[in-house]
This record gives structure tokens, sequence and C-alpha cells, in this order.
């Protein structure tokens, strides 16, 4: 949530799992964010509908293994005149699908139902963001925010006796498949 606020997109967690967009309600010309605690609107906050992000667990025969899913751009946005992906009717009903962007992303989001949640969808950073969605982030500065945000996050966890991540570190595949010095 921290990562996404790096880029002026505000988020919220929801009852469903994962990260999903804040939403927000234009009430009087005035913007509310629906679940801010300074919020005077007086109807109760609704489910976002758009998820940014995923953080998933697994356990398999005894070993823990984490995943986190930021969605950060449509990669595939081609610069005009390239040949946009075709969209059925249905899918640009989706709430993932994006006209501005006409990428693999929102053609793909608006093909699945996100998490098996009828009526959400998935968007991302690009697209929420304060830029347009065909402005460029750098994925290198989303990971290196995501990657700090994760240890801080796990160093406020942290416990009497337990162990903290002292530093985070860029790890090329190079580094990893290099036979080590003789």
């Amino acid at each position: 949530m921290r990562t996404c606020a790096a880029w002026g997109v505000q988020t919220t967690r929801t009852d469903d799992p994962g990260v999903w967009i804040k939403k927000s309600l234009i009430q009087n010309g005035l913007e509310h964010h629906v679940g801010n605690d300074q919020t005077q609107v007086n109807e109760a906050p609704s489910q976002s509908d758009r998820k940014i992000c995923a953080i998933g667990v697994q356990v398999s025969r005894g070993i823990t293994s984490h995943g986190i899913g930021l969605n950060v751009f449509d990669a595939a946005f081609p610069p005009p005149p390239a040949k946009v992906y075709d969209f059925t009717p249905a899918q640009k009903e989706s709430v993932s699908y994006a006209a501005d962007t006409g990428g693999y992303l929102s053609w793909g989001f608006s093909r699945i139902v996100a998490c098996g949640l009828e009526g959400k969808g998935v968007t991302w950073l690009a697209r929420e963001g304060e830029r347009g969605p065909k402005d460029e982030i750098p994925l290198e500065s989303v990971a290196e925010v995501l990657a700090q945000e994760v240890s801080r996050g796990l160093n406020v966890m942290k416990r009497d006796g337990k162990e903290s991540v002292d530093g985070v570190y860029r790890v090329q595949e190079a580094d990893i498949l290099s036979p080590p010095d003789a």
C-alpha cells in the first residue's frame, strides 16, 4: 500500500484478499475517499472493485513460499498507429477494461474473473496514478520501493529474539548462475 502511495495511488484493504484501489465518491462537488476516517459521507463504505496487488502464501512439505504481484504498467501499450487488441463487448463492460491503453493487461484482465470475485476487476499502477496511463513508470524504481517497504513492514512486526531484515540487495540472474570464484 505504501509502494502505491509513492506513486500517488491510494489503496485500501477490504474483506477480499489483496490490495484494492480506494474508491472515491463525489458528493456536492467534493471528493470523499471511502474508508477514510475523516470522511463526512453518510453512506456506508462500499468495497473497491479494482485490485492492484495480490499477495499469496503457500505451504508445501513444511516449506513456506510467499509471493507478491503488484501490477505496474501495461507494457504492451502500442505507440500510434500500432494495432491494439480486439475487445469483445463483454470485455468492454469489465471493470478491468481501460479504453485509453488497449494493451494486454486491459485485454487479459477483462477476460478473467479476478480472484473468483464476480464484478471485481484488476488494475495497474500507471492506470490509477497521478500521471496518465501512457506515462512510463520505471519498473526498477517500483521494485526498489516495494522491497524497502516489505523490509520495513517485516521489521515493524519483529519481536524480541527474532530475526530482522538488515538490508535489501539487488541480485541479477548472472549473480546466481555464475560459478563461484575458485
